[in-house]
């Protein structure tokens, strides 16, 4: 019941045959983020896909490869609101493999790791699924290391100095797929 003063009125308005529960209105009017009419028991079959279909348009696989593992953490809690799933792997020797299981729609990948470099790696990833869109993330601003990761197949060079430009390369190059 809203409360307050004349004209008060029962919400959500309550006619029992055609309209949805209280706690029914309640999720889809909070999942498509905007107050819908009282909607009849008879479409409300429909309502479960079209729900779910909002819901995770904005939602995306990633992969972060990065062999600090608090850099990781950090750009897992950085992007973590964008990603629905999120897979780490500390080397350039296991990106390849992991992309091949987990088919995200975005890498985060370092250039400098120990037993193979971001750079191998985007090449190794490109190489077999030419659509993978990789985000390199370095400490390095360096003009040729960037010429090299486009050369590689990196949709993106950022560096560590400012994860802002990373957050919106990661949602630019997920919406690309």
């Amino acid at each position: 019941m809203i409360s307050g003063g004349r004209g008060a009125r029962p919400w959500p308005p309550i006619d029992p045959a055609s309209t949805c529960s209280p706690v029914e209105k309640y999720a889809v009017t909070r999942s498509l983020k905007y107050v819908l009419s009282p909607i009849p028991r008879a479409r409300l079959t429909i309502l479960p896909a079209v729900v779910k279909r909002v819901v995770r348009r904005n939602e995306m696989k990633l992969l972060i490869v990065e062999d600090d593992a608090r850099m990781r953490e950090m750009i897992k809690l950085f992007l973590r609101d964008l990603a629905d799933e999120i897979v780490e792997r500390e080397d350039g020797a296991e990106a390849l493999t992991a992309y091949r299981e987990f088919a995200p729609d975005c890498v985060v990948m370092d250039i400098g790791m120990a037993r193979m470099d971001g750079l191998k790696a985007t090449r190794q990833i490109v190489g077999v699924f030419p659509q993978a869109r990789i985000v390199i993330l370095t400490q390095h601003d360096d003009p040729e290391l960037r010429k090299a990761a486009r050369e590689a197949g990196a949709a993106e060079y950022i560096s560590k100095k400012n994860l802002l430009l990373l957050r919106q390369a990661v949602t630019n190059n997920a919406l690309k797929q």
